[in-house]
């Protein structure tokens, strides 16, 4: 069904809003190729699944124009990757092992200012994936996206545009302009990520060396959130993270 025309021209709003790392040039056709796009467009893929990464890489095999350059299964084989390797696109795991997603948009963005991360996640509620797109990132597809989608989206985050999944496009509109009547709505970047971390079932000292932080400083957040969230254990604050998406059953700390 299509969408109003308020729905999207107010995400366009909303996209517009957040930080861009970077602008291609012209869109122009030359001699059949797009200027400011190049001849091919280099790819990392990494999701903690050997299946869904070979899988992607697959579909991806044939098209014109795309190189897989390289796989990660966890963030510290990203940052490794991009240390050797010039990529124009990652394809990354929004559950991927090692970082909340949006801590580490935010190190990939520093550590590359024209990296284009696009988000792979499964259909998630609450402003998480706004403030994924604040931390930077160009594009937010669901594993239930085609191919096509996922080719399509490649190709336009690498023109310097961003791209959002139909299925959740609505979610997130909505969800951005209802967080603060949500029970996530009135967290920080800063404390959705320590949430994301403590409810995978990461200890304080794990928590401290990623976000760069004190665990001191980590037990204040965890005494915040339990706070704002009426949590009364870690086992809770998970099964919140759990109820909004914002981990994996598979991830969360064992009850």
């Amino acid at each position: 069904m299509a969408q109003s025309p308020f729905t999207y021209s107010s995400l366009q709003v909303l996209l517009r809003r957040c930080p861009s790392s970077y602008t291609r040039g012209s869109e122009t056709s030359v001699n059949g190729l797009v200027q400011g796009v190049p001849k091919m467009i280099q790819l990392l893929i990494a999701d903690q699944h050997t299946l869904m990464r070979s899988g992607i890489r697959r579909l991806l095999s044939d098209e014109p124009g795309l190189s897989v350059v390289a796989e990660a299964g966890k963030i510290e084989q990203v940052f490794a990757t991009l240390r050797i390797s010039k990529v124009d696109v990652l394809l990354m795991d929004v559950n991927l092992p090692g970082m909340d997603s949006v801590e580490a948009t935010r190190r990939l963005l520093r550590m590359d200012e024209e990296l284009r991360i696009v988000v792979l996640g499964a259909y998630v509620r609450g402003p998480y994936p706004v403030h994924l797109f604040k931390a930077g990132i160009a594009g937010y597809l669901t594993k239930d996206s085609s191919g096509e989608e996922m080719v399509a989206c490649i190709r336009k985050v690498a023109r310097g545009q961003r791209h959002v999944s139909a299925d959740i496009a609505q979610t997130l509109l909505l969800d951005h302009i209802e967080e603060g009547n949500t029970p996530l709505g009135c967290l920080t970047p800063r404390e959705l990520s320590v949430l994301v971390l403590l409810s995978r079932g990461d200890q304080r000292c794990e928590i401290s060396t990623k976000l760069c932080i004190s665990p001191k400083t980590i037990s204040t957040y965890r005494t915040r959130l339990m706070r704002k969230l009426g949590a009364r254990s870690d086992v809770e604050l998970t099964h919140l993270s759990l109820r909004h998406g914002l981990i994996s059953p598979l991830e969360g700390r064992a009850f």
